[in-house]
């Protein structure tokens, strides 16, 4: 209600300073109508003597260009004359010569059938036949009218015979008469050139099947034609002179056209100076009486204005905003329609109510991806656990075997000791008994003593073998079991691999959701990020240490067959030792039988020497082999503690992620 009431003041005053701006500008409005009237005079003045300088301008062109049209026109109808007479005078002479000789052949071929006819006739006949020009020419139209026809040579025949369709025999008689005629001079030719008369005779019909002739008189035509050429060159200059006058008549006609005109046009200038200045003095009343008439009109309308098209839009839109500060997006927004300032308040309500829907929206979405984030890391925590306790119990499997595995490789290491401090003992031995079967024949009681010290020796090397065979196996058998833990290990390490997979791929199924949600999974997808690079780490540890298990199964093999060719060794001294025993029994037995199985003796203690050597170099490769499992036990050790705190430290990222 405040910000109503808010709007009326403003209202108010806005109604005052508009009647205030509208005053203003009424009074700027006659100031500067005033001026511009003035301004007005001076551009008219400016103008009417700018047309006055245009009008002289163009009427000494326009007076100027008359007279060059008029020397054009005079030289033009010069030209035209001389050609006309020059053709006319050529026409006129072919004319005559073409005259001349038609009427000279025509008069040769009428004066024959003169001949024929006017000689047998009295002179009253005879007279009766000789016309003059006006009455023949009536006749010779009485003629043509009942089909009779003047014919002067054979061309005109020909002309007439084609025209009017005649009979081959009436053709045929009209030529055999002007054939017969031809060439033919009469003394009734009569010619009066001064009268222009020329008496001739034509041959007409047919009229009741006969044939009839009279005698004509045809006007001189060439004598007119002569008089004529001489009119016209006569007259050439008197239509000379008369086109000249014609055309001076003509451009004076135009000047005084041209004086009429400025005339007009001053009088007109005079009296729309006139009409001017009464229509400024009536513009300057009218002007003034509009300026306070509008201005008064222009601040009802607009206080009008105000109220319908401000202050109450205003209201709805302050009652729309209100709702929509009450989080009500049910409100429609009016008035987002309008071209004005209130249709872009109307629209930026709008877009505030759109944004405010939208931000609803996006809350609801967030909330949404805040529980599926929450459900992935409740799954990521317990697949931890999970992988933590798969891992820690094949790693712990990984100790325990190793363990065993120290355990062992130093029992053999130490039975390989014993074995070879054995087998020094058994060379000792040996050598002894060769002595002894060197010094037999001097010494057979020290050789009793010494078969009965070898037969001690052998029991006792025997029991060593034995136990060294024992050993071994126990080895070889423990050595297998490390190498069943190691492909244990190999496929935990294949279970981590997977795991860092499945891993990786949440990790990417992160990355691709926190990319859907905007500005708003971006720490999710950091998060996606470190827990992808854990997984490649996880990866590259699992590689390291599945080579590191190659490694530890390439050398259980290795010590396997190093085992067994010591089980082997180990047997051969069995077998070697009961051999020596069964030596000492013999001699024991056959003391009587030394001296012959000297020789044997001596080959069977340099056996038990290279037997015993090979032991000893057995034990030697055996110990050599127990230090090589200790250290690969060494290597599994630290590769599984490192391998551990991998895990470790990959499960706590993800948790923490």
């Amino acid at each position: 209600m405040t910000r109503l009431i808010d709007f009326k003041k403003l209202s108010t005053k806005f109604f005052g300073a508009t009647v205030l701006l509208f005053a203003v500008a009424g009074v700027v409005t006659v100031i500067m109508s005033t001026r511009s009237l003035d301004r007005l005079s001076a551009i008219i003045g400016e103008v009417d003597a700018l047309l006055s300088r245009e009008s002289a301008a163009l009427q000494s062109a326009h007076t100027d260009r008359l007279k060059a049209e008029q020397a054009r026109d005079r030289a033009v109808i010069t030209a035209e004359n001389a050609k006309e007479l020059a053709t006319r005078q050529q026409q006129i002479a072919v004319r005559e010569a073409e005259l001349q000789g038609y009427y000279q052949g025509a008069l040769r071929i009428v004066a024959s059938q003169l001949e024929s006819i006017l000689s047998p006739m009295s002179k009253p006949d005879r007279e009766f036949f000789i016309l003059d020009g006006s009455v023949f020419l009536a006749v010779l139209e009485g003629a043509n009218s009942i089909g009779f026809y003047a014919i002067q040579d054979m061309d005109g025949l020909a002309d007439l015979a084609d025209t009017e369709g005649f009979a081959p025999a009436r053709t045929k008689t009209f030529e055999k008469v002007i054939s017969e005629n031809l060439g033919v001079e009469t003394p009734h030719l009569a010619i009066d050139r001064e009268a222009g008369l020329i008496r001739i005779a034509a041959l007409i019909g047919p009229t009741a099947d006969r044939f009839g002739m009279i005698e004509v008189i045809l006007q001189d035509r060439l004598t007119p034609m002569k008089v004529e050429a001489r009119e016209l060159a006569q007259s050439y200059a008197a239509k000379l002179a008369e086109q000249s006058a014609k055309q001076d008549q003509q451009f004076q006609a135009r000047l005084a056209e041209l004086a009429a005109q400025r005339a007009n046009r001053d009088e007109m200038r005079a009296k729309q100076e006139a009409r001017t200045a009464d229509e400024e003095r009536s513009a300057r009343r009218l002007l003034i009486m509009a300026v306070v008439l509008s201005s008064l009109f222009g601040a009802v309308a607009i206080s009008v204005l105000v109220v319908r098209l401000i202050t109450r839009p205003l209201e709805r839109n302050v009652a729309i905003m209100t709702r929509l500060a009450g989080n009500d997006t049910d409100v429609e927004v009016s008035d987002a329609h309008r071209t004005d300032e209130i249709g872009e308040m109307a629209q930026a309500v709008q877009v505030f109510k759109d944004s405010l829907i939208a931000a609803e929206q996006q809350a609801r979405e967030r909330q949404a991806e805040r529980a599926a984030r929450d459900e992935r890391v409740q799954k990521i925590e317990a697949m931890a656990k999970e992988f933590d306790a798969q891992v820690s119990g094949s790693l712990d499997n990984v100790g325990t075997a190793t363990r065993e595995m120290r355990t062992t490789s130093e029992q053999m290491s130490g039975v390989a000791q014993q074995t070879a401090d054995q087998t020094k003992l058994v060379t000792e031995a040996s050598e002894t008994a060769a002595h002894s079967v060197q010094t037999v024949a001097t010494a057979a009681e020290e050789l009793s003593k010494s078969i009965t010290e070898i037969a001690e020796q052998a029991a006792t090397s025997t029991r060593v073998s034995e136990d060294a065979a024992d050993q071994a196996r126990e080895t070889d058998e423990r050595v297998r079991r490390l190498n069943d833990a190691a492909v244990k290990i190999g496929a935990v390490i294949q279970l981590i691999t997977d795991i860092a997979e499945q891993t990786n791929l949440l990790a990417l199924n992160a990355t691709i959701e926190a990319a859907r949600a905007g500005d708003a999974g971006k720490g999710f997808a950091v998060v996606a990020s470190e827990v992808k690079n854990l997984a490649n780490q996880t990866a590259k540890a699992t590689e390291e240490i599945a080579a590191q298990v190659a490694n530890i199964q390439s050398e259980t093999g290795d010590t396997v067959r190093a085992i067994s060719k010591i089980t082997e060794s180990v047997d051969k001294m069995c077998e070697i030792a009961a051999g020596i025993s069964a030596a000492v029994e013999q001699q024991s037995a056959a003391t009587r039988e030394i001296a012959r199985n000297t020789d044997e003796a001596t080959v069977g203690t340099r056996r038990a020497s290279d037997s015993t050597a090979q032991v000893a170099q057995a034990a030697t490769e055996t110990e050599q082999s127990a230090a090589e499992v200790l250290k690969s036990v060494d290597t599994l050790d630290r590769e599984g503690d490192r391998l551990r705190r991998y895990v470790t430290e990959f499960l706590d990222r993800v948790r923490a992620a």
